[in-house]
């Protein structure tokens, strides 16, 4: 069993980092120096991709007599996989000769857990979830002792992979024996270590040479190396930041960013390194809403399965009112891009209300609410105008936006109040999105200009919706 929890692991590499901040390195580091180091030591710990969206653990052992592999997150956390993979020499379908047991089940997945789907290994879907448990754990008990030489879990494939920090993975011999085969916590030590040991060191660097020699790290132009230079303490800050990317400790990485002492110009340039380097090879990206999986990582597939999604919740809003289409960036994607934008990660839907309906947001949202959860859907937020929707299956994701009639304008936080009117918007217009007829604002192009200025049809990552400037405009209307 572990001895301290990721959280703990979590703190005691801040304090280690902090005492970093006064160290000084061999000479100053460049961003790209920075990143160039903490690249090479993150190739070495390949196994932490499992953290990521749809990530795998490949562990390769050979340990003889196994009649139990159990796989347990060492806090209280929610356990779920898509796959298990178990190779032996002694079968060829692990679900003919193995039993699951599991510290509980949430909701319907126990059909999932009784299907076989567990040991599909390309499966996507999820075929085991937990309840919230303290230390939840699943046990694979084989009918008779085997020799195990492999065993390969595949993660959820979304944002919520990361409950999965901390992982362990123990097989029990025919003697009552157990063996630690794999431990996240450890391995996030051993990463952490290794971040400060070369932090102010050359050997990093000369390991990160030997790389480009190999051709496994991108070469640098000259002018790369007119990156910025941080002072000793900033790089120390920086160096820890980009230790809690990795280990997928996001909650306080956006303050953490804001917080470095570096100019807009350098915090962009930091960003968009960071997004090429270390996360995009992993199929993330640090975009307006966070660091995700972005669409520009999506298959056809998978894009075409979120806009049905999207469409069914369009469709169970139509039973409340008739003034239901894509909204917002949404639009973006039908009319200017033709495919959902890189680098967003989710759609938007915009239904309007009649005073009569709903007076208020908050009346808004709590029909929306209401009415969708007792649909099928999960609807949750605390926002003031939408509300995040899910499917209970799958966990897809799309914002719902509510908007009131005020006669022939229509109230829709965060744009600008009484800038879109009822006929720029209603009754909705058709256009194809992937081979779906999707719904969007009768005059798209108007909507478009009215919300996101000239520039709407020129891409831009770096835009978001002035939320807080807007918010008292909304205030009679606010409910």
């Amino acid at each position: 069993m572990p001895r301290e929890t990721d959280q703990n692991l979590i703190g005691s590499a801040r304090r280690r980092f902090e005492q970093l901040r006064s160290a000084k390195p061999a000479r100053p580091l460049s961003f790209c120096e920075i990143v160039d180091r903490f690249r090479a030591v993150q190739d070495e710990y390949r196994d932490l991709d499992f953290l990521d969206p749809g990530g795998t653990l490949d562990i390769r052992t050979r340990i003889t007599g196994v009649v139990t592999i159990r796989i347990e997150l060492p806090k209280v956390e929610y356990l779920h996989l898509a796959s298990v993979l178990i190779e032996s020499d002694d079968f060829t379908d692990p679900a003919k000769h193995a039993e699951i047991s599991v510290s509980s089940t949430w909701e319907a997945y126990r059909d999932a857990l009784e299907s076989g789907l567990l040991f599909e290994p390309d499966n996507r879907d999820l075929a085991v979830h937990t309840k919230r448990d303290n230390r939840p754990w699943m046990e694979i008990t084989l009918d008779r002792p085997t020799d195990i030489r492999r065993v390969v879990l595949r993660n959820r494939n979304d944002a919520r992979s990361v409950r999965a920090r901390g992982i362990q993975v123990l097989a029990r011999t025919e003697d009552g024996q157990w063996t630690t085969l794999y431990d996240g916590l450890i391995r996030e030590r051993q990463f952490t270590h290794a971040v400060e040991r070369h932090y102010a060191t050359r050997s990093l660097a000369n390991k990160a040479a030997s790389a480009l020699k190999l051709g496994t790290t991108t070469p640098r132009t000259p002018a790369d190396h007119l990156s910025t230079i941080p002072d000793p303490a900033t790089a120390a800050d920086l160096t820890r930041l980009l230790t809690a990317i990795r280990l997928q400790d996001l909650a306080n990485v956006q303050s953490d960013f804001r917080n470095l002492d570096l100019s807009d110009d350098a915090r962009q340039e930091l960003k968009t390194l960071i997004n090429s380097d270390l996360l995009r090879p992993r199929n993330l990206e640090w975009s307006t809403h966070g660091i995700r999986k972005t669409f520009r990582f999506w298959s056809l597939e998978e894009k075409q399965h979120y806009i049905d999604f999207s469409l069914s919740v369009i469709e169970s809003l139509r039973l409340l009112n008739e003034h239901v289409c894509f909204g917002f960036g949404s639009v973006l994607s039908i009319v200017r891009d033709h495919d959902l934008i890189p680098h967003d990660d989710d759609l938007d839907v915009i239904i309007a209300f009649e005073p009569d309906q709903a007076s208020t947001l908050a009346d808004a949202l709590s029909l929306v609410r209401s009415h969708l959860n007792q649909d099928g859907f999960s609807a949750f937020g605390s926002s003031a105008a939408n509300l995040n929707i899910r499917d209970r299956e799958h966990f897809k994701k799309l914002d719902v936006f509510v908007g009131i009639f005020e006669g022939e304008s229509i109230a829709w936080y965060p744009g600008r109040r009484g800038s879109l009117t009822r006929a720029m918007v209603f009754p909705p217009a058709s256009q194809d999105l992937l081979g779906r007829p999707c719904p969007i604002p009768r005059d798209a192009e108007s909507y478009l200009h009215e919300l996101y200025g000239d520039g709407w049809k020129t891409p831009d990552p770096n835009f978001h919706h002035q939320f807080g400037k807007r918010k008292a405009e909304y205030g009679s209307i606010q409910g």
